[in-house]
């Protein structure tokens, strides 16, 4: 991987080191202490917002007083290895790792400084016992926070048809408790184990099954990135343009089919016209402006990738994602 690729999340933060879980797992056995494994990706907001605000902070050099940190890109080779290992359904997720690699516990999501160092130490002690928990759910068959958490607990634990049988009641009910299942079950099927076909069937039916909800076009993009998974982006760019058809002036329908040609680098010519047509409409709309920076360093034109970004920070500049890729451009033009 290119090193301003490397650079883009976390910057140089001593005390972190990049993508190698093994080297990690040594240093804490010689130091006799846990890991700290961050798994994160470039495109994700909450990552660079939590190394912003949390690992890069003081928060951050606190925990490294006592713990080995490594960062683990979740796009690398050794990235989509450790989230199949580990069942990594949710970016960021920072799991607490013992000197021989025994997850201990994990934090996901962004939190701030104090509530996370407090999180990372519940997680070092066990975090929440699978076997309270399993009661709780036991007890309360129809509490989602419960049986949700359980679920995920469930997943992570390998225990496939135990968490689909939870994650199935919620589905069938709907509500935003059956959107959320049909969000954990899916990540399973297209984030770890990498059925691409299989996910993108299940997030279509989470489609139809909302198809006039806010949830609708979260699940639609969700089917696309199974499909590219398994190979077929063709269909993916369909499941975008058979909606353009139906609603040609849905804004969202426009914005999610470049996010993902620029995401997985598809059809880069198509992606960046769509976008400068977009920007003529909504010149100060800063995530065209980072799509297209993200585009233009794809293809090698980081000057005007450094344009692109700038202008996003012009409306934005306190987004973390955009501050980290703007370094990373001036990283990677030295």
């Amino acid at each position: 991987m290119p090193l301003f690729m490397l650079l883009f999340f976390l910057g140089s933060q001593p005390g972190w080191s990049d993508g190698d879980l093994t080297d990690a797992l040594e240093r804490a056995r010689s130091r006799d202490q846990a890991v700290l494994m961050v798994v994160h990706a470039h495109w994700c907001g909450p990552c660079h917002q939590l190394a912003k605000d949390v690992l890069n902070a003081e928060s951050g050099s606190e925990l490294l007083k006592d713990h080995v940190g490594v960062r683990i890109d979740f796009d690398s080779t050794e990235g989509q290895r450790i989230t199949a290992q580990y069942a990594v359904l949710n970016l960021p997720s920072v799991l607490v790792l013992s000197a021989d690699g025994t997850e201990l516990g994990r934090v996901e999501g962004y939190m701030p400084g104090p509530e996370f160092t407090r999180a990372v130490a519940k997680a070092e002690a066990g975090g929440q016992d699978p076997k309270v928990l399993a009661s709780l759910a036991a007890q309360s068959p129809d509490d989602p926070k419960i049986n949700l958490e359980y679920a995920q607990l469930l997943l992570v634990k390998k225990r496939e048809k135990e968490a689909y049988a939870i994650l199935k009641r919620f589905m069938d009910t709907g509500g935003s408790h059956g959107a959320a299942a049909y969000r954990i079950w899916g990540r399973w099927l297209v984030r770890v184990q990498r059925k691409g076909l299989e996910g993108a069937e299940h997030f279509l039916k989470a489609y139809d099954q909302y198809k006039n909800q806010n949830y609708a076009p979260g699940f639609l993009y969700w089917a696309a990135k199974g499909y590219h998974v398994a190979g077929r982006d063709d269909k993916a760019i369909a499941l975008f343009d058979d909606w353009l058809k139906r609603q040609p002036a849905h804004r969202m329908a426009m914005l999610l089919k470049i996010d993902f040609l620029v995401h997985y680098g598809i059809k880069t010519k198509l992606a960046e016209r769509l976008l400068r047509k977009v920007l003529k409409k909504e010149p100060r709309n800063a995530s065209y402006h980072y799509m297209l920076a993200q585009l233009m360093r794809k293809t090698g034109r980081l000057d005007e990738a450094e344009k692109e970004i700038r202008l996003a920070l012009r409306s934005q500049p306190h987004r973390a994602m955009y501050q980290s890729f703007l370094k990373s451009l001036q990283a990677a033009k030295k």
